[in-house]
């Protein structure tokens, strides 16, 4: 379950080694709160899935509320994690801001 103001939302696979990030874009979570984009899309995926969402609205420059505080934050903390669980495989997918965020981040 997703909780409202949640910007990250981590759905694990036991057996990928690949990680999906979903970069929703700037209207998901304003009109439901407790939606991610793409993520009914991707959810019958057998892999590692990180689900973002720019609540600010600022295309990702603001970060993720509660988790970092600008772009360059956002990076850092995918890298870290990333790394951390060593994935063989990264991919990164949105649509709109999410789409623009996947670019500067990928």
């Amino acid at each position: 379950m997703t909780r409202p103001k949640e910007s990250i939302q981590f759905r694990p696979s036991a057996n990928s080694d690949i990680l999906l990030i979903v970069l929703s874009g700037r209207m998901s979570g304003f009109m439901d709160p407790a939606r991610f984009g793409l993520m009914y899309l991707t959810q019958d995926l057998d892999v590692n899935r990180l689900y973002l969402r720019d609540n600010f609205g600022l295309w990702y420059h603001a970060g993720l509320e509660g988790v970092t505080n600008s772009m360059r934050d956002t990076a850092a903390f995918l890298r870290e994690h990333i790394k951390e669980e060593g994935y063989r495989r990264v991919v990164v997918l949105g649509v709109s801001s999410g789409g623009y965020a996947g670019l500067v981040l990928g």
